[in-house]
C-alpha cells in the first residue's frame, strides 16, 4: 500500500558514481513528502544507475521535482 497516495513514478538517476548522490536526492524527495518505495542501484565500472519507485503525494507536481532533483544534484547525474 502507498503510504501517502498520490502518484506512482519511476525515478532514474544515473552518472559517474560519486559520494552524495544519494544523500541528495533522497534528501530532495523527503523534503516534498515523497514516498521511496523500492531503491536499486546497478554499478557498470565507474557508472552507477539508482532506479526507484517513488510516490509523489497529489499536492505535488512531478514536473517541480524533476527540476529540484536536477538542481540539487546538478551536473553529477542524468534525472530522468
Amino acid at each position: 500500500p502507498r503510504l501517502h497516495g498520490g502518484q506512482r513514478y519511476v525515478l532514474v538517476i544515473a552518472g559517474q558514481d560519486k559520494p552524495g548522490i544519494l544523500k541528495r536526492a533522497t534528501t530532495a524527495l523527503a523534503a516534498r513528502g515523497i514516498n521511496i518505495e523500492d531503491w536499486t542501484c546497478q554499478f557498470e565500472g565507474a557508472q552507477v544507475s539508482y532506479i526507484g519507485f517513488i510516490t509523489v503525494p497529489a499536492s505535488v507536481r512531478i514536473a517541480d521535482v524533476q527540476r529540484e532533483l536536477q538542481r540539487t544534484l546538478g551536473e553529477l547525474v542524468f534525472v530522468e
